[in-house]
Formats: structure tokens, sequence, C-alpha cells
């Protein structure tokens, strides 16, 4: 299941239908232009319906309506679904398990997990970065022998092509 929107001031409508269902509000990290936007200052949550099967939070359809005034005509509008990870409910010795503490559970348990899998990276390449990638000081190594021309390429490879080439203004030390 998808976790985050993307939607465009100017092209798609405001205010913009969100297709995932959420917890709380502060499960939603709203951007304009890459730049973290606050719930209740500049955009409010609206047309929410309670996920009465499950017992907790909002099914998908809820509306994220910006308050500025006016309203940007431009801009990029990311809605990212971040799941708290701090557990709802905790079952104690003797008491009572409640089916909507079971559900609350479950629900966060599955949306972390959706979240998770969106944001992995996978192996076969169908979920694509959406950001750089730091490294951290570490190195990318095997890489294969490159094909097309936004290919990763090793030194060896660079080192085989230029060889001994001299680049002006540069002095070559051995």
């Amino acid at each position: 299941m998808a976790t985050t929107n993307n939607f465009t001031f100017g092209v798609d409508v405001h205010p913009f239908t969100l297709n995932f269902p959420f917890i709380d509000e502060d499960n939603l990290v709203v951007t304009l232009d890459g730049v973290v936007k606050t719930l209740d200052t500049d955009y409010t949550v609206i047309n929410k319906t309670s996920n009465t099967a499950a017992g907790v939070g909002f099914l998908s359809g809820a509306r994220i309506q910006f308050t500025a005034d006016p309203l940007p005509s431009s801009g990029a509008v990311k809605v990212v679904r971040d799941t708290n990870l701090e557990t709802t409910s905790t079952f104690k010795t003797g008491s009572a398990i409640r089916a909507v503490d079971l559900n609350s559970n479950f629900t966060q348990n599955l949306y972390v997990t959706e979240e998770i899998s969106n944001n992995a990276i996978l192996t076969d390449g169908s979920n694509a970065f959406d950001g750089d990638l730091n490294m951290g000081g570490n190195q990318i190594t095997n890489l294969g022998t490159p094909t097309a021309n936004d290919n990763a390429v090793t030194k060896l490879y660079v080192d085989s092509r230029l060889g001994s080439l001299e680049v002006p203004g540069f002095t070559r030390w051995s």
C-alpha cells in the first residue's frame, strides 16, 4: 500500500485527498517544496472518516488543506505517513484483552510494516531512491561494467580509459 502522496499546486485539486489510512494526524509529514509544514499552522486535515473496523485511526480519503492566504499558485507537496513506533496498548497478566486494543496494535504494526516496505531498497530495483544516498564514508564495491551513460564506474575502469592522459594545468606524479 502507498504511504506517500505527491501533489502539485496549480495542477492537482486542493485540498489534496490522501489515498492511505493513518492513525493520527501527527503521523503525517507534509512538505511544500521540501520544507516541512506544521499541522494547524500551515495546514489542517479535513474530511476524516474514523476507521471503525480497526477501532483506531482514519480511513483513506482525508484531505490536506493548506491555510495560507493566498494559497501558493505552484509548488510540490509531499505527504508521507510516518507511524509512531511506540506501542499504543500494553497487556498485563490477568487483565482483560479487549478487541479494540488488539486491533489498535495490529493496525499500528501493519502501518509501520507498510512504511518500511515502501521505503526499503529492493534488490530488483523496483523501489527507486527519492533523495541522495549518503554512504557515510563507505565504498560501493563490485560494480559491473557500464553499459549506459548514467551507469556508475569503478576507479579501475576510469584509469584504464584515461591511462596517462595529460590534463592541461596539472602535473602527473608517479
